[in-house]
């Protein structure tokens, strides 16, 4: 007799084996946190050397340790809950790839640079602190912040300036860390007293939902992930900008180096359009460059086209230029040498003002005299062309666009693995196998090509309109935003079912979520009104269920 079984039991069986192999799930450590900070130290000592051919052997060689350590660190902890277990699956799975990128695929040396002043600042000798410093920058500056891979930075980001002081800083954020937290709070509450049928026990699917349910519980999730990544940024933030007060100014401990890391509701709207939304508000810059650089346009040849690319358009005429510094610097340290006993502080002088001046020549018209911001890319502000504007290639940044936003949502589904692994664990019989959020992501640049298609065909068609100009941006102001959030409502059905059904808002096993709303909640009931916080079960607010899960057990 042949057994034979369907790919659902197929896929059961493999995952079981595989969770099987895995180390069980525990409490985090404060060694989890020592393994992270010494994986990013490894990262940047192995990027100090010169990227000659036996250095990029020893780098490719180390990087899958440095990625294995980040899988371990994504899977064992079991963090306080599922959705910070999912966001910090996401952010390690995240530096796995840039590890890859940076010390496997195409050395940084050759591909990135920093910028000051908009000008692109020679890389630093090998060996020196210098070289540790930029380094340093590099791994940390995750965002491409500061970076010719940054995503060009929104006037509220670039108020953080460095004239700001660390105090005025850090009460700023403070505030902005608070609202967030409350709101992500607050909303949790919600989920958990009013609508835990969808979020909690998952006895309501999402296509059971009404529209307006729909439109309601994806609003929530949608502010929930956008408190919840600015949280972490403001948290994150004041720890370095305060560390700097003692051990003092650097880009990395400097209130202009930890710019907000999304633009402000006003710019949101007075922007309408999801190309300005994903382009500048979320800033996944290490995927542009996995997706839309290295596979799209290095891999397949696709045309060079996008924001970031105009940093690289500029690269040549500022590559010669940092050429010739490093050549002049070789023919310093002979003339220098030869004059220590000669006048060396006037011939260094004189080297000194050469360089200085050249740079001055080959510096471009449209950068700033003054640092706006510490962390300005070469694409913010965007450079005047000096030639009449081409067409842009809709075919190629269309393949390259679904080839970035796809690589984003399979970072996102590493995650949503984990929390696959975690209702096997518990010997949850109900898994949703053929759930992903990757769906939400790869439509996006559809969306984005038709936006394109349409916003040209209107910019021919406003100049004939007979309307003033006030009517004519109302129109673009109502017309623009009802489309951006529709479009993202519509499109948030996979990524809201995914993050509700692998138990995403649910509590983890004999860890209750706290909650200050929840808190507050049963205090009005129990002493102001008298009456016990489970009285409102037909309120906005009832007792919070705990959903049917059991303790971890091996598989």
């Amino acid at each position: 007799m042949q057994l034979t079984l369907s790919p659902t039991e197929l896929l059961v069986t493999a995952l079981t084996h595989f969770r099987a192999a895995l180390p069980e799930p525990r409490e985090p450590h404060v060694l989890d946190v020592l393994m992270g900070l010494g994986l990013i130290a490894l990262t940047i000592l192995a990027l100090v050397p010169p990227p000659t051919t036996t250095v990029r052997v020893f780098r490719a060689a180390l990087a899958p340790l440095i990625c294995f350590g980040w899988m371990y660190l994504s899977y064992v902890p079991l963090l306080l809950t599922p959705k910070e277990r999912w966001g910090a699956g996401i952010l390690f799975v995240m530096f796995s790839f840039r590890t890859l990128e940076m010390l496997v695929m195409t050395p940084p040396e050759h591909s990135v640079w920093r910028v000051r002043n908009g000008v692109p600042e020679p890389i630093p000798e090998p060996y020196t602190l210098k070289k540790l410093d930029w380094a340093n920058s590099l791994v940390w500056s995750w965002r491409g912040v500061g970076w010719s891979f940054s995503a060009p930075l929104c006037a509220s980001q670039l108020k953080v300036t460095r004239e700001l002081s660390r105090k005025k800083y850090i009460i700023r954020r403070l505030i902005n860390g608070a609202v967030a937290y409350l709101l992500d709070d607050a909303l949790g509450a919600l989920m958990r007293r009013a609508a835990p049928d969808f979020f909690i026990t998952n006895q309501i699917k999402y296509y059971d939902l009404s529209q307006l349910e729909r439109g309601m519980y994806s609003t929530m999730v949608v502010v929930r992930t956008v408190c919840i990544l600015e949280f972490s940024h403001v948290a994150a933030s004041l720890v370095f900008v305060s560390l700097g007060a003692w051990l003092g100014d650097h880009e990395l401990l400097s209130p202009w180096g930890w710019p907000p890391m999304f633009a402000s509701l006003r710019e949101i709207f007075s922007h309408p359009g999801i190309g300005y939304l994903w382009a500048r508000q979320y800033n996944r810059r290490m995927l542009h460059v996995w997706g839309w650089v290295l596979i799209g346009e290095k891999l397949l040849g696709l045309p060079v086209s996008g924001v970031a690319s105009l940093a690289s358009k500029a690269q040549p005429p500022q590559a010669k230029v940092l050429e010739a510094v490093t050549v002049m610097n070789d023919q310093d340290k002979k003339e220098l040498s030869g004059t220590v006993d000669q006048g060396g502080d006037d011939a260094s002088a004189t080297l000194r003002k050469r360089k200085t001046t050249l740079l001055e020549v080959s510096e471009p018209d449209t950068a700033p005299a003054t640092p706006v911001s510490g962390r300005v890319s070469p694409s913010n502000p965007l450079p005047k062309p000096t030639k009449e504007k081409k067409t842009p290639d809709v075919a190629a940044n269309l393949i390259k666009s679904a080839i970035t936003f796809t690589l984003s949502g399979l970072h996102h589904d590493c995650s949503s693995l984990l929390l696959l692994l975690d209702k096997m664990g518990r010997g949850e019989k109900e898994l949703p196998l053929g759930l992903m959020v990757t769906p939400f992501f790869m439509i996006q640049p559809l969306g984005l090509v038709v936006e394109a298609i349409v916003k040209r065909r209107w910019r021919s068609v406003r100049k004939t309109l007979p309307l003033p100009e006030t009517a004519l941006r109302v129109i673009e102001f109502v017309i623009g935003n009802t489309w951006t959030w529709v479009w993202l409502g519509w499109t948030a059905r996979w990524y809201v079912r995914c993050l509700s059904e692998i138990a995403a808002y649910q509590p983890f096993p004999n860890k209750p979520i706290f909650s200050i709303t929840e808190l507050a909640w049963d205090y009005f009931h129990d002493v102001v009104v008298g009456t016990p916080g489970a009285a409102g079960a037909n309120a906005t607010m009832g007792p919070a269920p705990v959903a049917p899960v059991a303790p971890f057990q091996a598989v």
